[in-house]
């Protein structure tokens, strides 16, 4: 009789209340959050990558499963904010994070934030006009010129995207996952927090657009928080040339990485997403209950196809870092590739072009290769007295890295 495998390497492709302060743990420490709320809050989440994890170096994820973490050479370069006070302010968003680019089919560069507040600092105490998700335009032109924003979905003021009240029947924020285009036509995934405290799964969606991102209507991918045991709350997605949309997904900043492929024409279908899984009866197969790929605790991530192959990066909260897998299709071993880590997490007042305080998320610009490859991350201060400030998106460049 066969035995699964201890880490369940990926063998090959078969082809058959929540406000200002329910945003703040992930940056102040698990054990703190957990003493304080019993769902905790944003905040106390996100303090989890700032303290928790200041301690660790050159791990590979939790347990230090797969391949151990180079750092990287190359040249790595801090180009700045891309939203903030006086880059933002004429879209009455000095307060956002994420920016997920995706080419549209106009040639325009969408960038699609998280929680948006029209003044610099967090909740609608100090903030106010809170929307999520919202989008930005760019013109489209090559990152390696900057990231300058032209129009907002919504017009002169950016609007929020989706229809729905915050705080309202159990449902905090809807947060977007990743973004793609097939044939003309948009897809958002995104998750819904609950109002007892930011992480707490309400479900995830498809939504479409066919007017380059304006408008967005629903489709009939719908998953409800506990689907496959609540893998689907966090992913991240890309076409091959098979037929087949792959798609990494994990519990938010606590899970391992699952895998599932869909066929593309078919991403607004829930019935269409096929996890991959091993049982001792059949090994590996699609259309099994899903298996991890990779262990670990895997927050914001991006796969993108460059230069004839495959990208993943993500943020490992506990190693507190920012790291790159390059694979040459989404279905390769993962527990075999080497990781390199793009982006250390700092403290403040110590940062440098690789070390930044309070780091998260990890979005692949359109225009980038692998040798100069662009990124959106973002930054959210959350220390005593800090107001919040920042909490915005950055652009950077890295060239030789990977």
């Amino acid at each position: 009789m066969s035995t699964q495998p201890t880490l369940m390497p990926f063998a090959e492709n078969t082809a058959g209340a929540y406000a200002a302060s329910s945003r703040r743990a992930l940056h102040h420490g698990h054990a703190q959050a957990t003493q304080r709320h019993a769902h905790p809050s944003r905040r106390d989440l996100w303090r989890l990558g700032a303290m928790s994890a200041l301690g660790a170096v050159g791990i590979a994820g939790a347990g230090g499963m797969g391949a151990p973490a180079a750092q990287a050479a190359g040249t790595t370069t801090r180009i700045g904010p891309i939203t903030g006070p006086g880059l933002t302010t004429a879209f009455r968003m000095e307060a956002t994070d994420l920016g997920i680019p995706v080419r549209c089919p106009d040639g325009r560069v969408l960038y699609i934030f998280g929680d948006t507040f029209e003044r610099a600092g967090v909740g609608l105490g100090n903030a106010g006009f809170w929307r999520s998700p919202t989008g930005l335009y760019t013109d489209g032109s090559h990152p390696r010129d900057g990231i300058r924003f032209t129009g907002a979905v919504g017009g002169e003021t950016a609007q929020q995207m989706l229809p729905y009240e915050h705080n309202a029947n159990g449902l905090g924020t809807k947060i977007p996952s990743d973004v793609i285009e097939v044939d003309g036509i948009l897809y958002l995934y995104v998750w819904n927090s609950g109002t007892e405290g930011f992480g707490t799964l309400k479900g995830t969606e498809v939504w479409s657009s066919k007017d380059n991102g304006a408008t967005w209507q629903p489709t009939r991918a719908n998953f409800p928080a506990d689907a496959w045991g609540g893998i689907m709350h966090n992913m991240t997605w890309a076409k091959h040339a098979d037929g087949f949309t792959y798609m990494f997904c994990s519990k938010y900043r606590s899970g391992d990485l699952h895998l599932f492929r869909i066929k593309t024409e078919n991403l607004w279908d829930a019935a269409a997403y096929e996890p991959w899984g091993w049982t001792p009866e059949k090994g590996w197969a699609w259309g099994q209950p899903p298996s991890p790929v990779l262990h670990g605790r895997f927050g914001e991530m991006c796969l993108r196809e460059l230069d004839g192959r495959y990208l993943l990066t993500f943020f490992d909260p506990e190693a507190y870092n920012i790291r790159a897998i390059v694979m040459d299709a989404p279905w390769s071993d993962l527990t075999v590739l080497d990781q390199t880590t793009l982006l250390n997490g700092g403290a403040w007042g110590a940062e440098s072009d690789t070390s930044v305080a309070q780091l998260y998320g990890s979005y692949v610009v359109p225009g980038s290769t692998l040798g100069d490859l662009h990124l959106v991350v973002s930054q959210w201060n959350t220390t005593d007295g800090a107001k919040d400030t920042p909490y915005h998106a950055m652009h950077f460049r890295f060239q030789g890295v990977l």
